[in-house]
């Protein structure tokens, strides 16, 4: 669900300066008790992710659980997942240098 105050959001702060909430995509807990928050794009809306990207990054940095959090944008790639997790997002589809490749096993 989105827009409701009974869905998890990352808060952060959009182009305007305005607070947002943002609703990832996908919330994964493994076996080991890491949590992955990961949210898809593609092409236009993987360059209009920046705002969204850094408050997730941003939001991951500051939990102190036991368990892992990890996450960020991901893209498909040549049949293949990478993500971003950088505290400065940048996306360049011909420059992905600084996206990880998503391997959750």
């Amino acid at each position: 669900g989105q827009g409701e105050v009974d869905y998890f959001a990352v808060p952060y702060v959009d182009k305007f300066g305005k607070k947002a909430a943002f609703y990832v995509d996908f919330i994964i807990q493994m076996k080991n008790g890491d949590v992955w928050l990961l949210d898809t794009k593609k092409g236009q809306t993987a360059e209009g992710a920046k705002e969204r990207a850094e408050g997730l990054a941003k939001y991951i940095k500051g939990q102190k659980r036991k368990d892992k959090i990890f996450g960020g944008i991901v893209i498909d790639v040549d049949s293949r997942w990478r993500y971003n997790d950088n505290a400065t997002y940048e996306y360049n589809r011909n420059e992905l240098k600084n996206w990880k490749f998503l391997d959750l096993k």
